[in-house]
């Protein structure tokens, strides 16, 4: 499978926020993050810090 595991960055840590994620779609000032099943979460004030496809993950960080 090729989901990815999305982290937002907190103090200088990164946290596991979400587990086998299909779809991260902009919308503004949003982040809509999308399971593979469907589920999903709205981010509000976040940009993307890092995509690294090869470890299949994505890291937010505030605005």
């Amino acid at each position: 499978m090729c989901e990815s595991d999305v982290y937002i960055t907190e103090n200088g840590k990164e946290k596991k926020i979400m587990e086998d994620v299909s779809v991260v779609k902009v919308e503004g000032d949003k982040i809509i993050i999308q399971k593979i099943f469907g589920s999903s979460e709205v981010f509000d004030n976040y940009k993307i810090d890092t995509i690294n496809f090869l470890n299949h993950k994505v890291v937010l960080k505030p605005k």
